[in-house]
């Protein structure tokens, strides 16, 4: 066993100080193993063409979780280039929502954080499902029995969090579906999710729901209030 980390260790090294060509590192990522792809993900330049960025957008789930870690941090790198207009397609859009719910709360943050850099029609599309999205996941949280903390009740609350974290990043205005959100999570029994729906709140505009940010500016949690908070 020890041999065989080992082996892969020098692999590795040996692949980060190679030089590979445009092609080469496609070829990699078509073909190679989780490490050969990890590697290379990191080491592409830019992006030549959609098909190209559609390679590399695949690799952001069902993939080993250094795979997908590496293609978050590369599209996070190339989202705030010029080369973010390769990831305004449908195909994209869907692999970010499912990113934003990843088991990996590194991968979550990542795509998070360049969600702004989507077109304002592209931003419109990803924040409509993302808001059914939530809707779906807050429901499911709610049937569940908060007091025996079950590995599917942590893993609801875990998704839910991320996706209020999206949804507080790039919603401008109040609307049906985030009115919805808003008065699901507001009175969730996860302080957690309570201080995610504060920020959304007080991001929006507390005018909009001021009972509800009144309930939250003195929530029983502090997090909670000094989120709402001014």
């Amino acid at each position: 066993m020890t041999e065989t980390i080992k082996k892969i260790t020098e692999d590795a090294l040996a692949l980060c100080e190679r030089e590979f060509s445009y092609s080469e590192l496609f070829c990699f990522l078509e073909n190679g193993n989780d490490a050969q792809k990890q590697i290379c993900i990191l080491k592409i330049p830019c992006l030549k063409s959609q098909k190209d960025a559609d390679a590399l957008i695949f690799h952001l789930t069902n993939q080993h979780g250094t795979v997908r870690e590496a293609a978050a941090e590369k599209i996070n790198e190339l989202m705030q280039t010029p080369d973010s207009v390769f990831f305004q397609t449908d195909f994209a859009l869907e692999k970010f929502l499912y990113a934003v719910i990843d088991v990996n709360p590194n991968i979550c943050r990542l795509i998070i954080d360049v969600l702004p850099c989507l077109s304002k029609e592209s931003i419109g599309k990803f924040l409509h499902n993302l808001c059914d999205l939530t809707i779906k996941i807050a429901d499911e949280a709610e049937v569940l029995n908060v007091r025996n903390r079950s590995h599917v009740y942590t893993k609801k609350i875990f998704n839910l969090y991320w996706c209020l974290e999206a949804i507080a990043e790039i919603a401008c205005q109040h609307d049906e579906s985030i009115e919805k959100i808003i008065k699901k999570t507001s009175i969730s029994p996860e302080y957690t999710i309570r201080e995610k729906t504060a920020k959304i709140v007080k991001k929006l505009g507390q005018d909009k729901c001021l009972d509800i940010f009144n309930k939250l500016k003195n929530d029983e949690n502090f997090y909670v209030r000094f989120q709402a908070g001014d």
